[in-house]
Order: structure tokens, then sequence, then C-alpha cells
């Protein structure tokens, strides 16, 4: 079940991951000044633990920008684990948001291999929003290193 909810993003409780290999400052910025000017951002997406802990997956630049405004972020939250959040997150702004670098997608499709080994390449493929061979190229590097078993 989804909700909506209000939270403070200084909260102990609250976690942005992202499969990017960096923010962008100059994103978080430009999110700053327009919630400082009274825009409502979409809400962020969001993994609530049983022990309430919130793992945004979706959303980290608007977290950043709400932390140096001041501003409380709307997230949707739903039920799960630490490790559903991680999995999510390896597929966000494959349709949306600032647009992905080569490196980002790497790190997003090693991120899905490493945590879905049991997936083919093109389920990670069609999850993270690359090529499946983009995925087995990937795949073989994680097995050859031993990161991954064979």
């Amino acid at each position: 079940m989804r909700m909506h909810k209000l939270i403070n993003p200084n909260d102990s409780k609250v976690t942005a991951l992202q499969s990017r290999r960096h923010t962008s400052p100059e994103l978080i910025e430009e999110y700053a000044a327009q919630m400082a000017g009274g825009l409502q951002f979409d809400p962020c997406s969001a993994i609530e633990t049983p022990d309430g802990h919130i793992y945004i997956w979706d959303g980290k630049h608007r977290l950043e920008a709400a932390i140096r405004t001041g501003s409380m972020l709307l997230v949707e939250l739903e039920p799960g684990m630490e490790r559903d959040a991680h999995w999510r997150a390896c597929s966000a702004n494959k349709k949306h948001g600032l647009k992905r670098s080569h490196a980002d997608i790497q790190k997003a499709v090693q991120e899905a291999i490493t945590l879905r080994p049991d997936k083919s390449d093109r389920e990670i493929g069609l999850w993270v929003g690359c090529d499946h061979k983009t995925v087995g190229k990937y795949r073989d590097l994680l097995q050859t290193s031993g990161d991954i078993p064979q």
C-alpha cells in the first residue's frame, strides 16, 4: 500500500540512495531556488522499513534541495526493506530527471547484477534502461573479478 507523507529531510531515519556516480550541485541549487520560490515538486519515491527508516530511492537531488532550504519533503512511501530500495534505485531516472551518464548506467547495472544475479541480462537491461549486451559486459567483469559467482 502506497501513501504520501511530508517528511523532515534532516531526520536521522531518512537515507537517500541513488545509482548515479555523483549528484549535480547545479541541479540541487536549481531545485533549491525553485523550492524557495514556492514550487511544489512531485513526491520522491521511498521504501519505509518496518522500523520506520525511510530509504528514498528516487529523489536525491530534491532531498538535498529540501535540506538546503529547510523545506519539508513530500514522499510516496511503500513498505519494504532496504534491499528493495537499492533495487528500485537502479531503475531511477531511466525515463525522467537528469540524464544519466555512461558512468551512472554502469554503476546502476553493476549494482543491479550484484543485488539480483539470478536475473537475466535482458531483465536487468529492461529494469535499468539499457541494452542487454551492456549488462552482459558488466556481468562478465563482475564474474572475472569475483564480485559475483560465475
